[in-house]
Formats: structure tokens, sequence, C-alpha cells
């Protein structure tokens, strides 16, 4: 049997340079109850593309 695919959740967290983005990801991924991975934008953008 086949496990129903869960819809994704994002969180974006926008703000200039300092203003305590990392942080409050940290912060979430410690209280949060499910996982959350916390990318960079600078890296996700790196990230290479694969197409079909």
């Amino acid at each position: 049997m086949h496990k129903k695919v869960q819809p994704a959740k994002i969180i974006l967290l926008n703000g200039v340079g300092s203003s305590g983005k990392t942080s409050l990801a940290c912060a979430f991924q410690v209280a949060a109850a499910d996982v959350f991975l916390h990318v960079q934008m600078d890296t996700f953008l790196g990230i290479p593309r694969q197409c079909a």
C-alpha cells in the first residue's frame, strides 16, 4: 500500500543582511514538531536543475 504524499511546506524568510533570518530559521528547526530543511537562497539558486 502506498503512503499518501503530504503537500510540501515552505517558509520563506525575507530580509536584509544581518536581520536575523538564519538565527530565526535555526530556532524554528529546534522548536518545530516537523523536520524542516534550512537552505540559504544563494545555495538554493546554485543547485543544478535536472530537466526531463
